[in-house]
């Protein structure tokens, strides 16, 4: 089933689903119109590609009932109670057909495919991907290695060293400062 049916499909369900109920008074014709198609949207995104339309309607109709059962007010569903419902009523895949993880290149996030390429740069970058697990495991996924992190490690180092030594420079006077007028304060 391509994508064009299966947000068909789904933009038919809500539609006939939200007739049940009244519109919220904040929801105009436009905006209802796009509120449509958010929902259906959302719900694409929920059930997995592979289902056939029979299973998609199947599971649909499942999650409508659901749905009766958990709406309190006489106004439309709210898409979380109408994604949570679908959720909930999806059909159990089997092993055999559930789908094996992802090969160890593709498992590289966005995150650290973005903060390896600023340690390689040399760019500002949080601490975390310095010193922390996540420096670990760029450096495990051959992302970056130490020498990337040298320059960042020395900087630690010397703040580190710096906070050390430093004295507070504090010479506090026990009289109390006598202000006769505005103009004794510097401003």
């Amino acid at each position: 089933m391509n994508y064009e049916t299966r947000i068909a499909i789904a933009r038919d369900w809500v539609a006939n689903l939200i007739t049940r109920y009244e519109r919220p008074a904040h929801l105009a014709h436009e905006k209802a119109r796009l509120e449509l198609a958010d929902m259906a949207e959302d719900l694409n995104n929920i059930i997995p590609s592979k289902l056939n339309a029979d299973e998609y309607r199947a599971t649909l109709e499942k999650a409508a009932r659901t749905i009766r059962a958990k709406n309190r007010t006489r106004s439309w569903p709210t898409i979380a109670l109408v994604c949570q419902a679908v959720r909930e009523n999806l059909p159990a895949i089997p092993p055999s057909e559930q789908t094996s993880p992802a090969p160890r290149s593709m498992e590289r996030t966005r995150s650290m495919v973005i903060n390896a390429g600023r340690i390689k740069r040399g760019e500002p970058v949080g601490e975390c991907w310095i010193t922390g697990t996540d420096a670990d495991k760029l450096i495990s996924q051959n992302m970056i290695d130490r020498a990337d992190l040298k320059p960042y490690l020395d900087f630690i180092s010397e703040r580190l060293k710096a906070a050390k030594e430093w004295k507070p420079n504090m010479q506090a006077s026990t009289e109390p400062t006598q202000i006769k007028s505005l103009d004794d304060l510097a401003w």
